[in-house]
C-alpha cells in the first residue's frame, strides 16, 4: 500500500515522532486521520510531558490564562487516539540500526522516524546575553518572567522607571511587548 506522499507501507508499521511541538503533534494527528490498511504504532517521544502553544505564552504572564488553557498534557490531547506518548530525552539516534536510544535506557524500533525536536533560544554571541537575557519559549521562562515582573511592581518604581528590551519583533516579541506595556504602565519603558 502507498500512502498520499508516495511512502510504501506494508503490514504493521512503527513510526517513533521525536518531539512534541507544533511539528510532532501535528504530524501525529494527521497519522491519526489517515485510513490505514493495518494501523502503524505510533509513538511520540518529548522531555517535557506538555504541548505549549507557544503564540499565546505572553497570555499566562498576565494572568489571563491558565497554564493548562496554554500547556495540555500530551496524554491529553492524545487520550481518544492510538498515539502514546513518551516521556523522555532523546539520547542517540541509531539510523542504521533503526532505533531511537533514551535517557531512562530503553530503546524504541522504528520503522519510520520523524525529527521534529525544535530549537534553542539563539543569543548569537552577544557579550552578556546569555547571562542577563531572559528567554522566552517555555513554561520555565513564562514563570520566571513573571516572577520578575513581581518583583518589579512590588517596588513601585522606587528606583526609577524600569527600561525594558525585547529582542525579536515577530509575533511572540510584538505581543509580550504590549502585554508588558499593559501590565507594567508608567513603571516601565519599553523598547
Amino acid at each position: 500500500m502507498e500512502d498520499s506522499i508516495g511512502v510504501q507501507v506494508t503490514g504493521m508499521s512503527r513510526i517513533v515522532i521525536l518531539g512534541g511541538g507544533f511539528g510532532g503533534l501535528y504530524t501525529a494527528l494527521e497519522l491519526c486521520q489517515r485510513s490505514w490498511k493495518t494501523k502503524p504504532e505510533i509513538t511520540l517521544v518529548d522531555r517535557q510531558s506538555q504541548f505549549v502553544f507557544l503564540p499565546l505564552l505572553y497570555e499566562l504572564i498576565s494572568g489571563e490564562m491558565e497554564e493548562w488553557e496554554i500547556a495540555p498534557s500530551l496524554q491529553s490531547l492524545f487520550k481518544e487516539t492510538p498515539v502514546k506518548v513518551r516521556q523522555a530525552e532523546v539520547r542517540e539516534i541509531r539510523v542504521g540500526d533503526r532505533c531511537v536510544a533514551l535517557d531512562d535506557g530503553s530503546e524504541l524500533a522504528y520503522d519510520y522516524l520523524v525529527v521534529g525536536l525544535g530549537g534553542e533560544t539563539a543569543f548569537y554571541d552577544v557579550p552578556g546575553a546569555a547571562e542577563f537575557a531572559l528567554p522566552f519559549r517555555d513554561l520555565a521562562d513564562a514563570r520566571q518572567l513573571q516572577t520578575r515582573l513581581a518583583s518589579w511592581t512590588a517596588v513601585e518604581n522606587s528606583a526609577g522607571t524600569l527600561t525594558l528590551a525585547i529582542a525579536g519583533a515577530g509575533p511572540s516579541g510584538v505581543e509580550l511587548a504590549c502585554k508588558l506595556a499593559d501590565t507594567l504602565g508608567d513603571l516601565a519603558d519599553i523598547h
